[in-house]
């Protein structure tokens, strides 16, 4: 029965997409779907370490990281008080990927 099977599969033409190539991006694409790789799960974690940041600066960090992985050219993030007098919340971030990250703040 098997043999038949692969015998009729091979006269319709359809042989050709059992090559080791196409099962490999089969199997490949199954995976990723499963959140099995490797990349998915580092950004999964990524995504958990950039919400247990406790301050914007250990947040910035992991968004960079982030924008690496993602391929961004570049980032910026402005952070203004609505109360003029805690201008520790007065900040800004810039991020360059042909750049070291790099950080600057306005206080």
């Amino acid at each position: 029965m098997g043999a038949g099977a692969i015998i009729f599969v091979r006269k319709l033409g359809y042989f050709e997409y059992f090559a080791s190539d196409k099962l490999y991006g089969w199997f490949k694409d199954v995976t990723d779907e499963a959140g099995f790789s490797r990349d998915r799960r580092s950004f999964l974690s990524l995504q958990i370490d950039t919400g247990r940041s406790e301050n914007f600066e250990e947040l910035w960090q992991n968004i960079t990281i982030a924008f690496k992985m993602l391929e961004f050219d570049m980032a910026e993030l402005h952070l203004n008080s609505k109360n003029p007098s805690k201008s520790e919340l007065q900040k800004d971030w810039a991020w360059a990927r042909d750049v070291a990250a790099k950080m600057r703040y306005s206080e």
